[in-house]
């Protein structure tokens, strides 16, 4: 019972750590883009 409660934590973490994962990313990716249209222009 245990470890299947400890496996399920792992996956809730494992989600969590996506989404910052995934937002890092989003927001390094946004400052690029403004940074080529600033230059652009």
């Amino acid at each position: 019972m245990r470890n299947v409660s400890k496996k399920k934590n792992n996956t809730k973490l494992k989600k969590k750590n996506w989404m910052i994962a995934a937002l890092i990313i989003f927001i390094i990716l946004s400052i690029y883009i403004i940074s080529f249209i600033k230059m652009g222009t």
